[in-house]
């Protein structure tokens, strides 16, 4: 029976709603696919996170996050939402996908085309030094075969195959970390970047090209009648898309606009380590979404109880992470960035508070999509990005004229936005979501978070390793004693965790 609001039995899931007893091996194994990824992913990234805010400085950092800002919200409009509406379909009915991919690609190119004669007069009426017109077109090229690579994962993804993502985004990360770090080892600057964007983006796409051929004969059919067809299809998802990258890449553009490139490089350099800390909530909604939109057509009880249990495994990892980095901060600044980039420590631990809600509402926007309520979650972001612009233009002149840091203004913006999504997001899901039991385990969740904030926060000026390796004893410590997690949790943890030490071990790849 379904447990409604207001139970006060634990919260082990009974068998019918347990995601280990529908189809939960597939999950574990997808989504412990997709951590190893991303573990190997945020590390790579975290390399070059050391050198390029270091070698380029704050104000070339500046340009490059402006840059990158401009594109992901025209690569909205390239994409249109078709990633979304694929992977749907292909749950769905799978021998449609090599038809589904290309017309996606050709979708792509020739909405690609479409913008780029308005970016080009655009950059010409501004009178951009060439050489920064030439790194904003490069970073085009990059964005627009990212978007094509992103079309065949979503063929993947569809096909519940998450290796192949894993292995090719793993192989197009080393390329740019290692690449990006040698060109600014050897002395180049923002041009060679761009290069190894678009070299990286090309590893991506040829990648999961020959994945594809190996899981399936490559047939690409480009029906150009279906193109209209699956725009329409696919608008509640691009509109989805245009708030969410909106929403992401607003503060940089408006920092950017009222202060100067350097505000913009502390803020961009923050934002870049902190969107390294997002791959948990991303690899496992990943893996959900196939699942949950098939629960949602068969099995509605079953998703509620994957819903709540999710959002509990998905706290119990955010909260330490997000209170971790905002004591140490400071440390991971200093030591990451130097100390041109001190304004930074402060925006880094206004998000990781934002951390919290942010992995909250990924989760959330992946259960709205799959229960083909995405329009919904769309209205809600869309009313967080209005009260984030606003209250960015108001608090990043209030931060600059008070405490001479006008990016801190963008992370509190962020905060007070991420914070309104997630309590939209819980009072539009509380019948499937809320009961007293899980109630209660968040509030126990979020002591032991504190007890362990205030462990570290007393050692955040020493050493950085003795401030996180007191958080990794403490916080554990504290969900022990607390009893946060019955058994049948530490069964799905113990199996997770299990699988991803398997696959450290042997990363090989296996066919399906």
């Amino acid at each position: 029976m379904r447990r409604q609001y207001g139970n006060t039995q634990s919260t082990a899931l009974e068998p019918a709603e347990s995601p280990l007893s529908v189809s939960g091996a597939r999950l574990i194994k997808n989504t412990s696919v997709l951590m190893v990824s991303q573990l190997f992913t945020w590390g790579l990234t975290l390399l070059l996170t050391l050198f390029l805010p270091r070698y380029l400085g704050p104000s070339s950092m500046g340009l490059l996050a402006i840059t990158i800002s401009f594109w992901s919200l025209l690569q909205v409009f390239i994409g249109f939402g078709m990633d979304t509406h694929v992977v749907k379909q292909i749950a769905r009915d799978p021998e449609q996908a090599y038809t589904l991919l290309g017309t996606t690609c050709l979708a792509r190119v020739l909405l690609y085309l479409l913008c780029l004669l308005p970016v080009s007069i655009g950059l010409w009426v501004m009178q951009m030094p060439l050489s920064q017109i030439i790194v904003v077109q490069l970073v085009g090229v990059s964005f627009l075969i990212n978007a094509l690579a992103s079309g065949t994962q979503s063929i993947l993804q569809g096909l519940e195959i998450m290796e192949y993502i894993s292995i090719s985004n793993i192989a197009s990360r080393a390329v740019n970390s290692l690449l990006g770090i040698g060109v600014l080892l050897a002395g180049f600057g923002l041009f060679a970047i761009a290069i190894v964007l678009v070299v990286a983006a090309l590893v991506l796409l040829l990648a999961n090209l020959f994945f594809l051929q190996r899981h399936r004969p490559l047939r690409l059919s480009f029906e150009g009648t279906e193109v209209l067809p699956m725009l329409r299809s696919s608008l509640p998802y691009m509109a989805t898309a245009l708030v969410m990258v909106g929403y992401a890449q607003l503060n940089i553009l408006i920092i950017g606009l009222l202060m100067s490139s350097t505000e913009a490089g502390w803020y961009g350099a923050a934002m870049q380590l902190f969107t390294t800390l997002l791959f948990l909530p991303v690899a496992f909604g990943t893996a959900l979404l196939p699942q949950m939109t098939r629960f949602h057509r068969s099995d509605e009880q079953a998703l509620a109880g994957m819903l709540r249990k999710s959002v509990q495994l998905v706290l119990l990892v955010g909260v330490p992470i997000g209170l971790g980095l905002v004591a140490v901060a400071g440390s991971v600044v200093e030591l990451i960035f130097g100390s041109e980039y001190g304004p930074s420590s402060s925006v880094l631990q206004v998000l990781g508070v934002t951390l919290i809600f942010m992995y909250l509402n990924v989760l959330i926007g992946q259960f709205f999509t799959a229960t083909d309520r995405q329009n919904v979650w769309t209205v809600t972001i869309a009313v967080s990005v209005v009260l984030m612009a606003g209250m960015t233009v108001l608090l990043v002149t209030l931060c600059q004229q008070y405490l001479g840091n006008g990016a801190l203004g963008g992370a509190f913006s962020l905060l007070c936005s991420e914070a309104t999504m997630a309590l939209i997001g819980v009072v539009l899901l509380r019948g499937k979501l809320l009961s007293r039991a899980l109630i209660w385990n968040v509030a126990r969740i979020l002591i032991a978070g504190g007890v362990m904030l205030a462990a570290v926060w007393f050692l955040r000026d020493a050493m950085l390793l003795l401030p996180i390796v007191t958080g990794m004893l403490v916080y554990p410590s504290m969900v022990l004693l607390l009893r946060i997690l019955p058994r049948e949790d530490f069964v799905v943890l113990q199996t997770f965790m299990g699988s991803i030490v398997g696959r450290l071990h042997q990363p090989q790849l296996r066919r399906p």
